[in-house]
């Protein structure tokens, strides 16, 4: 991602669980112009230092440990600021998060450092037949006979770490095992571009890439031709405001929040061919209800997918 000021700012939430994420992930965006998240929980060394505290050896995990490690997995998100005015921005919400008597706090980082850490911290993902790696590491043989989809990781662009992004790509590869023929797609929300890219890889069709954000859309371009050097025609790519395509697609994906799945369901709901398919995601388990019930009338329920809180649903429209 090309920054627009040399250095970004950090918000760091703690203890998440009892908050309604998804309204406060679309705040931080609309009222203080934050630019991505992530979300981060309990990791393998804090899961390794609680077991060593009780000299665990394998088998079974008892009751009490296995409170132990539910008390000490409570969520945390970090919300990027890279504007020009990223420092007011990110001081309003911090303030913000605050007077809601939420635990938060600040840091500044320089550019560099937001890419080199980048290389510390991205590791391959590896994803059925798909091996998903960064742009430094596209030469290695990382994978073995997996297809490569080559990322220049971007701030909340999405790069395949996320579990939605996972459950999209995997819901893929099962349209793909159940012989569909999808001849062109839609990524709506399209961020990095990793999905439609993933489309490309394995039905070779036309992708037209949707983002509300100009920056993910450049960041989407290049990831295109990380993947395609070649390719001149057959990718199109929009600003949200600027689509007004009625052609209608075999699939689209739809990995946003859950308020503009509802917002946006009209433009959505048409672009899919009859008979074809549509995958949703970017919602919580508990969402799928109202999801579920704002699509049932022109679409059916194919299959699911669930990681952790998240889930994607594949549709087939009737």
């Amino acid at each position: 991602m090309e920054m627009t000021s040399s250095k970004y700012y950090i918000v760091t939430l703690e203890n998440t669980d009892t908050l309604d994420l998804q309204k406060l992930i679309e705040y931080s965006q609309s009222k203080f112009k934050s630019d991505g998240y992530e979300e981060f929980s309990l990791n393998e060394e804090q899961v390794d230092e609680i077991l060593g505290e009780d000299a665990f050896c394998g088998g079974d995990l008892t009751e009490e440990l296995m409170k132990r490690l539910e008390e000490k997995a409570s969520r945390k998100l970090k919300f990027y600021f890279s504007s020009k005015e990223a420092k007011l921005h990110s001081s309003a919400f911090l303030k913000y998060l605050i007077d809601n008597n939420l635990s938060a706090t600040l840091e500044e980082q320089e550019e560099e450092d937001w890419n080199e850490s980048w290389k510390q911290h991205y590791e391959p993902i590896l994803l059925d037949s798909f091996v998903v790696l960064p742009v430094w590491e596209k030469d290695s043989d990382i994978g073995g006979k997996r297809e490569k989809i080559i990322i220049n990781p971007g701030m909340g662009f999405g790069t395949g770490t996320h579990e939605t992004t996972r459950q999209c790509m995997l819901s893929l590869l099962e349209l793909k095992n159940k012989k569909e023929n999808l001849k062109n797609c839609l990524d709506f929300g399209s961020g990095s571009g990793i999905l439609g890219i993933s489309y490309h890889k394995i039905f070779e069709g036309p992708v037209d890439f949707v983002d509300i954000d100009k920056r993910a859309i450049e960041n989407n371009k290049n990831n295109s031709v990380l993947n395609f050097p070649s390719i001149d025609e057959g990718f199109n790519y929009y600003v949200r405001e600027e689509y007004s395509e009625k052609k209608q697609y075999d699939l689209v994906f739809a990995n946003i929040l859950e308020p503009v799945l509802l917002a946006e369901y009209q433009t959505i709901s048409e672009a899919v061919g009859d008979q074809k398919y549509l995958i949703i995601s970017g919602i919580l388990n508990e969402q799928k209800e109202s999801i579920v019930k704002k699509y049932d009338s022109k679409f059916e329920i194919l299959f699911e997918k669930s990681e952790g809180d998240w889930m994607a649903i594949t549709f087939k429209k009737k």
